[in-house]
């Protein structure tokens, strides 16, 4: 069917968006929510502000006298509590119709103004259980709102702890107090319908993880009104993703792709981007910065950087060199972990291993000269197989590369395929998962931790992921795969890759070269 049009999207009265922060007490779910809220006012100027809504007002005086006794709540306290948070986002959710999605390509606007529009709702609740969760979710049946979403800020039972202590001796008034932390952790329900987020650290990088998340699950909420483009048929029906669906929807009448690309994430950035005049728009910057890099040259700078906000024009993005390796695959990774959140891969990197990154080169010259830049510096060539018919060498680092809480010991670097060239630059990170759900260490034969990774994600609540099964087939070591976009994969497998490259050298798979690498301009 065709797309719904603006006039449609600006006229839909559920409009609305509830936020509910929820975590147990001091985790900073009033604090967070408040900042979120303010930020989002700041960057949406057209919207109608966001609406904050404190779940302990909503308390009745019943509540409050027990929690300050130190006397946990039960559900039938809690019951009338939910009830008086829901009367509280039914009556703020209207009003969300005044703002209509603003797009620059159709507006004849410069700049990003609002893709989404809408009104957010931010409501702090413990929202401990799953019951409670769908009291509050049952909002979205209303004729005001549209999703309702959850999102825990994660913190350690100590930092908890150590927070209410603080708050008590600066508010003794507070009704509730360490004393009934035990019984909240106890209590406390993650399922699926849970996005969590690392609550630790200072108030603004909790800030900001939490907005990221809002951001990226509001284009997921809002996927049901893309805008229209004149290229790429709509699909049959309109693609739902609200809770409390059947979550055999996916199996019982599939998603209907469009003809031009089979990605649903290229699909919906093409629907809301118009690709025509954003590559128009790129070129036209790169044709920017080459004259102004000449004028810069003639003025006598000896090595003109680029100054565009885009990461795609960051020489970061495109080179390898010994001395900013550490900074450019870290810049990398950080762009990669927001593309693995969107598809909600980030909890498949729990207790695994990231084993590597990959650096792709456009020529065989490049290739040669990456080898050698990296020999030069003193890393190791670990091996060199002959894969799809061109070499593909994997360099073992003298010293990991700290991303986060990773280590990542080693950089493969592969030849491109005769007549297949691949833009240069840093492409994708492989991920190890090492054991099975029962912790036995994997070995570099069998799928089926691949394939319970894959049916994991066959049904999800956000992004459909599109899976490359095509490695599967691989004798040693089969891997699956998905584009993340924006340039950039993961692909997973059971081992890590230098431990690959150990059994092909002794078997006689693979090769130590023995050449002594070339000095490079």
């Amino acid at each position: 069917g065709p797309a719904p049009s603006r006039a449609d999207a600006a006229a839909d009265p559920k409009m609305s968006r509830v936020w509910v922060i929820m975590g147990a007490a001091g985790s900073g779910k009033s604090t967070t929510a408040q900042k979120v809220s303010f930020e989002l006012k700041r960057i949406y100027k057209i919207r109608p502000a966001p609406v904050f809504i404190e779940g302990d007002d909503h308390h009745p005086s019943e509540n409050k006298a027990k929690m300050s006794q130190g006397i946990p709540l039960d559900d039938t306290d809690r019951a009338p509590w939910l009830e008086a948070i829901k009367v509280a986002i039914i009556q703020a959710a209207p009003g969300a119709e005044e703002s209509k999605p603003q797009h620059p390509y159709l507006e004849g606007k410069e700049g990003m103004i609002d893709p989404i529009g809408g009104k957010d709702i931010f409501v702090t609740c413990s929202a401990l259980k799953k019951s409670y969760r769908d009291t509050l979710a049952s909002v979205a049946e209303t004729d005001v709102v549209k999703s309702v979403r959850f999102i825990c800020l994660k913190v350690t039972e100590d930092e908890l702890r150590s927070r209410l202590e603080k708050r008590q001796e600066t508010d003794p008034s507070h009704p509730f107090g360490a004393a009934l932390l035990q019984s909240q952790l106890e209590t406390l329900e993650i399922t699926d319908d849970v996005h969590q987020v690392d609550g630790a650290g200072e108030v603004r990088k909790v800030t900001g993880r939490v907005l990221n998340a809002v951001l990226l699950l509001s284009r997921l909420i809002m996927a049901d009104k893309p805008f229209p483009h004149p290229n790429v048929p709509g699909p049959k029906g309109l693609y739902k993703n609200e809770p409390n669906q059947d979550p055999e929807r996916y199996v019982k009448e599939p998603y209907q792709h469009p003809p031009h690309d089979p990605k649903w994430n290229q699909y919906y950035i093409d629907r809301l981007g118009i690709p025509e005049k954003i590559e128009k728009d790129k070129q036209r910057k790169k044709e920017e910065w080459e004259k102004e890099k000449k004028d810069r040259i003639l003025k006598g700078e000896k090595d003109p950087r680029p100054e565009h906000k885009f990461w795609y024009f960051h020489p970061s993005t495109y080179r390898i060199e010994p001395e900013t390796l550490d900074e450019d695959v870290c810049k990398f990774m950080d762009r990669w972990l927001i593309a693995m959140t969107a598809y909600r891969l980030v909890r498949e990197l729990e207790n695994r291993v990231i084993d590597h990154v990959c650096y792709r080169c456009e020529t065989e010259e490049q290739y040669h000269d990456a080898v050698a830049l990296m020999v030069g510096a003193g890393h190791e060539v670990a091996g060199t197989s002959i894969i799809g018919g061109r070499p593909i060498s994997t360099i073992r680092l003298k010293k990991p590369i700290k991303w986060k809480k990773w280590e990542i010991p080693a950089v493969e670097i592969p030849m491109p395929k005769p007549g297949r060239p691949k833009r240069k630059g840093w492409e994708h990170a492989e991920v190890a998962l090492m054991t099975d759900g029962d912790g036995k260490p994997l070995d570099f034969k069998g799928t089926d931790e691949l394939e319970k990774l894959i049916y994991r994600h066959q049904m999800p609540r956000g992004m459909p992921v599109p899976w490359d099964r095509k490695g599967m087939d691989k004798d040693i070591n089969a891997e699956v795969s998905t584009d993340l976009g924006s340039y950039m994969c993961v692909k997973f497998h059971n081992r890590p890759l230098l431990e690959v490259v150990e059994y092909e050298l002794a078997h006689g798979m693979a090769q130590k070269p023995s050449w002594e690498y070339r000095e490079v301009d």
